[in-house]
């Protein structure tokens, strides 16, 4: 099988799931809406022989490797099964401690892809992981430069676009279509065919491109590139092999904006080994310079893609914000006169000596205060319209989860932290809400612009809120509603 000019390398064999457990058999599978239970979850940790298994090298034009695993690939050969694309929580540096692969993905009759992109938000030795199981892991160290920019070391925003973009082109271009029926046929030399009676039984019609579902889950870090991709790669064309029939974004951030124009909260910092599961406003702060390697990458629409719906209705700061004061940005110190000021005063006595010392300090005439003055008109907050026209673009069918923070251990908190608890404005549930505002505003006033014109019936407020959900989940997600979301989603 050759997959274009793609680099691709069968690392280890690693079971989705036991073979010992019939599909047919024990769990009478039925459909692809029966998903697995919690126990049978941990099969896909299990590190034994399975041909279903193999990592890919996609390489990502100058800027290195990534390794993208694929469950299930056997399942790749009927053009109708579905793929589901995950993304960890955060960069691949992180991986030993990325949660398992949640339970609604795993299907017996799904094909998993995994994007092992880099974005690294910690800068202590990342480990790298081991290729194979009985390999004891590697010694720390750090991941490779990709320019020899130090701020570059850990591989900030724009790096794991670019990766997971690479990882989807290389899914779409060149893994999907080697299994598709297309692939196998024989082309004709293009000589006009052989002329028969007209008896003879006409030739069958073309048939309709079988287009394979693509389902796209990611988590925070990975929920962010999750609404991204499917807002820029949801195509309408029935001539692809392939459409993303859903997107799924657990506790993703959809807009960077405020952490890049905003110094950090005051108080304590988070601990350095807490889970990136959930996160709030200090934990983003904490490590939004690892994560962008400056302001401005924050207001990048593919990292905040709220801003595809609506301007971020503030300005670009050219540094990162910080509460601590500027030396540069200091009041006016006291005046100090040179020994030559002296010498060149045409009269020189004690009285005028002694005045010149006791007169306010006051700068003189020619020598002002140094002041920064931002001169740029405010910015203002304003919708944009997203897809644009004739790009051929459509919001896709998308899920918004909001899980609650992991519990902590409780103490006591200052009447301040409290009032700042209070007045927390940026939180996943916020995020979601907003950026799932947006998208149904986009269905209601431009995909449906027209046809509300003249179908009566039509409740574009109900099919916006079909096509885009934010699910609140209490104690845990609810893992047989997604799972009955994603079979609504195929079966569309």
């Amino acid at each position: 099988m050759k997959l274009s000019s793609h680099r691709w390398i069968f690392l280890r064999a690693k079971p989705l799931w036991n073979s010992q457990f019939s599909i047919h058999g024990t769990f009478r599978w039925h459909s692809h809406a029966r998903w697995y239970s919690s126990s049978t979850r941990a099969i896909i940790e299990n590190e034994k022989e399975n041909e279903a298994f193999k990592t890919f090298d996609v390489t990502c034009g100058a800027a290195g490797t990534i390794a993208v695993d694929l469950y299930n690939l056997d399942l790749l050969s009927k053009p109708t099964t579905p793929l589901f694309i995950y993304l960890p929580p955060t960069g691949c540096h992180l991986r030993e401690s990325h949660p398992p692969i949640p339970s609604f993905l795993l299907s017996p009759s799904a094909a998993i892809a995994r994007i092992n992109y880099r974005w690294n938000h910690l800068s202590s030795s990342p480990r790298q992981v081991s290729t194979d199981a009985d390999e004891p892991s590697s010694s720390p160290s750090t991941p490779n430069l990709l320019t020899s920019d130090p701020g570059y070391a850990n591989h900030p925003f724009p790096t794991p676009l670019h990766d997971t973009l690479h990882a989807f082109s290389f899914l779409t271009d060149s893994l999907l279509p080697s299994y598709s029926p297309d692939s196998a046929k024989p082309k004709t030399n293009g000589a006009s065919p052989t002329k028969k009676s007209v008896w003879a039984t006409p030739p069958p019609t073309p048939s309709k491109t079988i287009q394979r579902p693509i389902i796209i889950y990611g988590s925070c870090l990975g929920g962010t590139l999750a609404a991204s991709l499917g807002l820029t790669e949801s195509q309408v064309s029935k001539t692809l092999s392939y459409q993303i029939s859903g997107v799924i974004s657990k506790n993703g951030i959809f807009d960077w904006t405020e952490f890049g124009s905003t110094p950090p909260p005051e108080g304590e910092a988070p601990s350095q080994a807490e889970d990136f599961e959930s996160w709030d406003t200090r934990k983003l702060h904490r490590i939004k310079k690892h994560l962008f390697s400056d302001p401005a990458g924050t207001f990048d629409c593919f990292v905040s893609p709220a801003l595809f719906f609506r301007t971020a209705g503030t300005n670009v700061p050219p540094k990162w914000p910080s509460n601590e004061e500027d030396p540069t940005e200091n009041e006016y110190s006291e005046l100090m006169f040179d020994d030559d000021m002296f010498l060149s005063s045409p009269v020189l006595n004690t009285t005028s000596i002694q005045s010149a010392l006791t007169k306010p300090t006051t700068p003189p005439r020619g020598r002002s205060r140094k002041t920064t003055v931002d001169l740029t008109p405010a910015a203002r907050t304003s919708h944009l319209k997203f897809p644009p026209p004739k790009s051929g673009l459509k919001i896709p069918r998308s899920l918004f989860l909001v899980a609650p923070p992991a519990p902590v251990r409780k103490e006591p908190k200052s009447k301040a932290s409290k009032v700042r608890a209070k007045k927390e404005k940026i939180t996943p549930l916020t995020q979601a809400k907003e950026l799932g505002g947006l998208m149904r505003r986009s269905i209601s006033q431009l995909e449906f612009k027209d046809r509300k014109m003249w179908d009566e019936d039509l409740d574009d407020e109900a099919e916006g809120m079909k096509r885009v959900g934010v699910w609140e989940c209490g104690d845990g997600i609810k893992e047989e509603e997604v799972g009955e979301w994603i079979e609504e989603c195929l079966d569309s």
